[in-house]
């Protein structure tokens, strides 16, 4: 899918069929042809359109054949996924590129969430032909999307921590494990991002605008808080994961000691009845009270067993 907006921070983008100057060109799972035909309008090479467009790529930023290109993680939530199969919450490569004349993003996912205020409330913050404050506004984006799908991370690991309570079953062990993967995927992710927003300060890769210094101060925070907040969730997940092994490990003790406990106790009738129980001949066996004082001396021997257990503290 390709879009391409103009906009001059009146409050609306105009929607344009052709690429002309200080757009913003939107890619969204481009097709060969769509690709071919922003390199030929831009001047970018169509590699490096290529290259931010990697799922694998990491967050950074660097200069390529003239043109400037960065890739960042997004936060997605993918809907169809449940949590206890796998990881829900997951990151999205999307790469930015700074033309000479337009800016270019191009993502894998349509990021319907990072993308609707740049058509709403951030809208007069920026025009397309202000690159530098529109790369701004997206990291910044970017972390408050972060916070918001921690906060849907948090609420998970509250009632995964309630479900832990009372079940014991594997299915909440794996969704605490896609929620440690997922925060540690969070907490790089982030942590790479704040690295790419100090190359940026430098002015080295883009042109820094006095009126855009506000804007990358409140980038900077929101982007450190965000780290911060992903890298607590994922220690927290740890130690709720290493405090579930031990209470599981606690409560087996418990019920093998109590096993163990009733196994003593049922072997001594057993014994008794066992020795009486052959057809051979035995002392007292044809008495009418044989029978009631052998139970009653295997209950004394088994009262005087669990007495015992209990005074050492065994049960």
């Amino acid at each position: 899918m390709l879009k391409i907006w103009y906009g001059e921070g009146t409050g609306t983008l105009e929607e344009r069929q052709d690429i002309k100057l200080n757009e913003w060109i939107q890619l969204v799972r481009p097709t060969e042809e769509e690709l071919e035909r922003v390199a030929a309008a831009t001047g970018v090479p169509e590699d490096v359109l290529e290259m931010v467009m990697d799922p694998k790529a990491s967050p950074r930023i660097e200069r390529r054949q003239g043109v400037v290109m960065m890739v960042v993680h997004v936060p997605f939530e993918r809907e169809e996924v449940d949590y206890y199969e796998d990881s829900r919450f997951v990151t999205v490569p999307l790469g930015i590129v700074h033309a000479k004349d337009q800016i270019i993003t191009v993502s894998h996912e349509d990021l319907e969430d990072l993308w609707e205020p740049f058509h709403s409330t951030l809208a007069t913050e920026y025009g397309t032909f202000m690159k530098t404050r529109f790369t701004l506004l997206l990291l910044r984006q970017v972390a408050e999307n972060y916070e918001d799908i921690l906060d849907q991370v948090d609420l998970l690991l509250r009632r995964l921590e309630r479900q832990l309570q009372k079940a014991q079953r594997n299915r909440e062990i794996y969704a605490l494990l896609h929620i440690e993967k997922t925060a540690v995927q969070y907490a790089t992710s982030l942590r790479q991002m704040v690295t790419l927003l100090r190359r940026i300060q430098t002015g080295r890769y883009i042109k820094l605008y006095t009126d855009d210094n506000a804007h990358l101060s409140e980038t900077a925070i929101e982007l450190q808080q965000a780290y911060e907040a992903a890298d607590l969730y994922a220690t927290n997940t740890a130690n709720i994961l290493d405090a579930y092994a031990n209470v599981v490990q606690n409560n087996l003790n418990h019920i093998l000691k109590y096993l163990t406990f009733f196994s003593l106790l049922v072997a001594v009738p057993t014994t008794v009845a066992t020795i009486y129980g052959m057809n051979v001949p035995l002392p007292y066996q044809e008495e009418p009270w044989a029978f009631s004082a052998l139970a009653t001396l295997s209950l004394v021997i088994a009262a005087v067993m669990a007495g015992i257990l209990r005074w050492r503290k065994l049960i």
